[in-house]
């Protein structure tokens, strides 16, 4: 065989077959290969090489922006479709109900701190993100981290899930330190997190997504997963019926085989929401849920908070809408400039001259104080 057919054309054509048949499915690829070898044979009967490269670019440029999913994911819908088994309409967003997941039983007792965080510091060359922070988080508790941007909030919460790495200081996790465990190693323990930035998947489907944060659940190795052994499918199984019990929890049960990119900015906040409650964590980190949602949306989610707050899971949110923070929180940490400046019940923080100014970038009155 001519070593020289596996070129540049050859690995093009591998690709745009991959593309137009779809990414997602494994009929995919058949698909696409039959479309282009079909086309390019096709092209050669009308004796038109030259068009091909410009007609095969065109076609995949349709199949992209017309059928994300691809032909095998246009085929799919299409007789799901004429199945009566989905339909165009966007998915309405249920009321969240605390019975919809089991509460969470694996939790100190109440009262007990569920995370201390102890003299953290962590820099950034001169630049001294986090500065001697401490607080803790009491079990069954929602706890808000607020403060101006820039304020080292963010920072503060990658240190705890261990995005970063802690210069010095603990953070304790029910007893356990955990500030030098990796990012999968805390989840394991039990510490879930959505991200001030969407973090989902958008090759896949929502229940996958879903899915996918359940990962600390399942133990199988690569053997067993290839030839897709009868534990592996009862593990898949399981996760499946818990991430839809997750997505009925958040109200989009009926968004499960949409892909994220098909839902508005609000929903999928859900979707990541939903991801980490399949984490069946006892400590949710929240970082800045509200965040581009609207009035209506942050109602939803407020509410949302609440019924998870209800199961038995203690949170730890940062958010910047006030009236949001202080409608829901049982204690409220206050930072600025990396440094705690405040903390304790929303009304007393609400009051707190540091507070004050902080937020108006101005000494405080003593008159208005």
């Amino acid at each position: 065989m001519d070593p020289t057919v596996f070129g540049f054309a050859f690995s093009l054509n591998l690709i745009t077959a991959v593309i137009i048949g779809g990414l997602m499915s494994i009929w995919g690829a058949a698909i696409g290969g039959t479309v282009v070898t079909g086309l390019r044979e096709a092209l050669r009967g009308f004796s038109l090489p030259m068009w091909e490269s410009v007609i095969m670019g065109a076609l995949t440029a349709i199949v992209l922006i017309a059928f994300p999913r691809g032909l095998a994911g246009f085929i799919g819908k299409a007789y799901a479709r004429l199945a009566g088994t989905t339909g165009d309409a966007r998915p309405s967003v249920a009321e969240p109900g605390a019975a919809a997941l089991p509460p969470c039983m694996d939790r100190p007792a109440a009262g007990e701190a569920m995370l201390e965080v102890t003299g953290v510091n962590r820099s950034f060359g001169s630049l001294k993100a986090v500065g001697d922070v401490s607080f803790a988080v009491p079990t069954g508790s929602i706890t808000a981290l607020i403060g101006p941007n820039g304020a080292g909030k963010t920072t503060l919460f990658n240190l705890i899930g261990g995005y970063q790495p802690v210069d010095s200081g603990s953070v304790t996790f029910r007893g356990r330190p955990i500030e030098r465990l990796l990012p999968n190693e805390i989840a394991v323990l039990g510490i879930g997190r959505t991200f001030q930035n969407l973090q989902l998947f958008e090759n896949m489907t929502v229940l996958d997504n879903v899915m996918s944060g359940r990962h600390r659940f399942h133990s199988s190795g690569i053997v067993p997963v290839s030839v897709h052994a009868p534990r592996v499918r009862r593990d898949e199984e399981a996760a499946r019926q818990t991430a839809l019990e997750c997505l009925r929890f958040v109200g989009l049960r009926d968004a499960a085989d949409l892909l994220p990119t098909e839902l508005s900015f609000g929903h999928q906040r859900l979707v990541e929401i939903a991801r980490a409650l399949a984490l069946q964590p006892t400590l949710l980190l929240m970082d800045e849920p509200a965040s581009g949602l609207n009035d209506t949306e942050t109602e939803q989610l407020a509410r949302l908070i609440v019924c998870i707050s209800l199961l038995g899971i203690t949170v730890l949110l940062v958010e910047h809408d006030m009236r949001l923070v202080m409608g829901l929180a049982d204690t409220v940490v206050v930072m600025h400039h990396g440094q705690k400046i405040a903390d304790g019940p929303p009304d007393r923080v609400r009051a707190d001259r540091q507070v004050i100014a902080a937020y108006l970038g101005a000494e405080v009155d003593e008159r208005v104080a």
